[in-house]
């Protein structure tokens, strides 16, 4: 059974917790025996399980996958089909002009280049305003591209950024190594690629792409910081993202280590360093609407599990309205939106509920 099967009948936006209890009663495993293998409280699993809390620790769920075996995507429900709206239907359908796109073995040069260089950086600027639809809308086109002599490596991996978020990864995969045997192996597209494979569930494979133990630049060494985090080898992901952030050259960059590091704080458990880390963040708008949204999930994520929810509302509100669909089908702010949307006060708990409606996850009662 698959990930849209597990779903049926619990609606498409069901938080993992509700995932790992069908996969373990299919698997005939019981709570205490699972929480056992998973090292955790047979009552913080029953409280995940029943939507009393929420997953903020990926390395929890790629255990979790791993001992229900299953794939990480059975867990998180991704693709999340039925999230909705127009514009989400859309990105959709762009998905299936992307995989036509890929079937395509070959394109010449032809004499239109510079509209499809133009289309390249199109792309590339939407993804930094965050604008998933925009995106979407240039991606089969940069794909073909990438099968012509000089194709953009650069769009080509910011379209498999596109594609491993919304939860296709195996196509995000396939537009990668087309763009890498178009314009070789950048420290971008590697690290998209190392992005793809921890998404996956594979951190050890993941850290193999990234070279490690070898140099660490400000592009790989954040996501190579994450995956040891997500092993539970925090001090060496702390040395791993310390250097990452004396290699950072640009504001840019910088925000990109800081967010790993709050990503690593989460995997160890301590919210206060994560919370610190999105405290040296610049403003959104000297790095970007895109990269600022994801900060706002990882900060409201450390500030729920630092007891501070009314800060967790707005924060999860403020990544909502800066890259909406971006927010919607990221898995980790989809299961505080189940957990806090219900009880959420306020405007921002208005929005909150807007929000989980659409997305699919708003559920009767709050954790707040």
């Amino acid at each position: 059974m698959g990930a849209r099967g597990v779903s049926e009948g619990k609606g498409g936006g069901s938080p993992i917790g509700r995932r790992v209890r069908t996969w373990r009663t299919q698997r005939g495993i019981s709570r205490d025996h699972l929480a056992d293998l998973l090292g955790v409280d047979p009552a913080d699993l029953s409280a995940l399980e029943e939507g009393r809390g929420w997953w903020d620790r990926r390395g929890l769920v790629h255990r979790a996958a791993a001992v229900l075996r299953v794939g990480v995507e059975e867990l998180t429900g991704q693709p999340y089909l039925d999230v909705a709206g127009a514009d989400a239907a859309e990105v959709r359908g762009c998905v299936v002009a992307v995989r036509r796109a890929l079937m395509v073995r070959y394109l010449s040069a032809g004499s239109d280049g510079g509209r499809k260089a133009a289309a390249g950086r199109d792309v590339v600027h939407a993804a930094e305003l965050g604008d998933d639809l925009a995106l979407a809308r240039g991606a089969a086109g940069v794909v073909a591209a990438l099968r012509c002599p000089g194709g953009d490596g650069q769009s080509g991996q910011v379209v498999a950024g596109w594609l491993r978020r919304w939860g296709y990864g195996d196509l995000a995969w396939s537009v990668l190594q087309r763009a890498r045997a178009c314009a070789g192996a950048s420290p971008g597209l590697v690290a998209e690629e190392v992005r793809v494979l921890l998404d996956g569930g594979a951190p050890d494979r993941a850290l193999e792409r990234a070279g490690y133990p070898g140099e660490v630049d400000a592009v790989t060494g954040p996501v190579m910081g994450v995956a040891l985090a997500v092993l539970g080898q925090f001090s060496e992901a702390e040395r791993v993202l310390a250097a990452a952030v004396g290699a950072a050259e640009s504001v840019g960059e910088r925000a990109g280590v800081e967010v790993a590091r709050a990503v690593a704080a989460l995997e160890a458990g301590r919210p206060e360093l994560a919370l610190e880390c999105c405290a040296r963040l610049p403003g959104a708008d000297e790095w970007g609407a895109g990269l600022w949204a994801e900060a706002l999930v990882v900060g409201a994520l450390a500030e729920a599990r630092f007891g501070d929810v009314p800060a967790a509302v707005r924060s999860l509100a403020g990544a909502a309205g800066a890259a909406p669909l971006r927010t919607l089908v990221d898995p980790w702010a989809r299961e505080l939106l189940s957990a806090l949307a219900g009880s959420a006060p306020g405007e921002d708990g208005v929005v909150l509920r807007a929000f989980a409606a659409r997305a699919g996850v708003l559920s009767g009662s709050g954790c707040g």
